[in-house]
């Protein structure tokens, strides 16, 4: 058995490493889909990467849900993504717009990051899909994964720097984001801050230079 400092050090480095793929992830996506403006688009992204969206709500849901029985897991989330022959990602329009666009990022998250996801049966074929419940949310290491892409996909901490917005009410308002994801980017703006840990790595000078007209214009 190894020694407890060296069993802590490898579990700090286990949990680096997630947070590190889940923030480098982020940065590729606002490369790869020209992102250069706040409040991010999501909605642009989905169509850039090829993936269709489809809304629901109203106490209702689309017939292909219904027909993979995902009636209930729907009408528990605020989205689902069902990967089959196609990604398919459903949004509830119930949902308040913050909220939404920060649970379609997460959604994109979980098929950025490869994350495993639930089975069932249609036809005969073997469909995928997600199963986060907004009123029982689980603790596991993906959903926090896919958390932190989402909070840094739609508020890159580069960009924020450069522009002087750092408290959670500036940043929800700005980046369209709920107010406790908010809360959380202000905290790890202040952490950032205080350790100057910015435009170490090349991904995100690339984002920051893809922002430089937003930066520039900002007021």
């Amino acid at each position: 058995m190894a020694a407890p400092d060296k069993q802590r050090n490898k579990g700090g480095d286990i949990l680096y490493g997630r947070y590190r793929d889940a923030r480098d992830a982020a940065w590729r996506t606002l490369i790869k889909c020209g992102v250069s403006a706040l409040p991010v688009s999501v909605s642009s992204i989905f169509k850039r990467v090829g993936i269709e969206v489809t809304a629901y709500g109203r106490g209702r849901v689309p017939d292909a849900i219904s027909a993979l029985r995902l009636t209930k897991t729907a009408a528990e989330q605020c989205a689902l993504t069902v990967v089959g022959d196609k990604i398919t990602v459903y949004y509830n329009t119930d949902t308040p717009e913050a909220e939404l666009r920060f649970r379609t990022a997460h959604e994109l998250a979980h098929l950025v990051l490869n994350h495993k996801l639930a089975e069932t049966a249609s036809g005969g074929k073997k469909v995928r899909y997600t199963t986060w419940n907004q009123n029982a949310p689980t603790n596991s290491a993906d959903e926090k994964d896919a958390d932190r892409f989402a909070s840094r996909l739609l508020a890159p901490a580069c960009v924020l720097r450069a522009i002087g917005v750092t408290d959670a009410e500036s940043i929800a308002a700005l980046c369209g984001l709920p107010l406790p994801e908010a809360a959380e980017r202000s905290q790890r703006m202040g952490t950032l801050i205080t350790r100057d840990m910015f435009l170490e790595k090349g991904l995100e000078k690339r984002v920051l230079e893809q922002f430089g007209e937003f930066v520039k214009n900002y007021a």
